[in-house]
């Protein structure tokens, strides 16, 4: 670990950052009404390329498709652990919401008509051929913020070696270290 910067200064840096730039500024948004809803959704579909570069220790540039989705299975696999009746999404229902809502948002500045926003009891949910998304911003909200608390709870135990170990290689990589 860098000698230059604590290894739990790092995990306090990235853990502020995700808060006050991510989930703090959507709920803001989110207190404002439409469209307000569609930039919160905009930030929390932010967070899942890099949460699946953390989660993976990823130290280059490009795949941006791979490291979302991988982002999104890594979130619903830790929010549905318990959970025996929920089936993990298929591949080509994350690329599915990865082309809709991801790159309809960063590229388009629009959902595409195949989406809608703010209806329904999930954060997400994803036709079985990927081809209709329905997102709400406000359970989204809840589950990213309760994802973040279990990820940031293994950053900080000392025996998960594997999960801190790429949380600092990507950390590192960002911070030019």
């Amino acid at each position: 670990m860098s000698r230059r910067y604590p290894f739990e200064r790092k995990i306090a840096d990235f853990e502020h950052a995700t808060h006050e730039q991510v989930l703090d500024a959507a709920q803001n948004l989110l207190g404002q009404k439409p469209p307000y809803n569609l930039a919160a959704l905009r930030l929390l579909v932010s967070y899942f390329e890099p949460i699946g570069k953390y989660t993976e220790g990823f130290s280059r540039p490009g795949r941006s498709r791979h490291y979302f989705i991988k982002g999104c299975r890594d979130v619903i696999v830790r929010r549905t652990r318990n959970m025996r009746r929920l089936r993990p999404p298929t591949e080509v229902q994350l690329s599915g919401f990865y082309e809709i809502v991801r790159c309809g948002l960063a590229h388009g500045a629009t959902l595409s008509f195949n989406a809608a926003i703010g209806v329904g009891p999930y954060g997400l949910a994803i036709s079985t051929d990927g081809a209709k998304i329905s997102a709400n911003p406000a359970e989204l909200l809840n589950v990213l913020r309760s994802d973040l608390d279990t990820y940031l709870a293994g950053l900080r135990n000392p025996r998960e070696h594997a999960v801190r170990a790429k949380f600092e290689a990507r950390w590192d990589y960002e911070a030019h270290l």
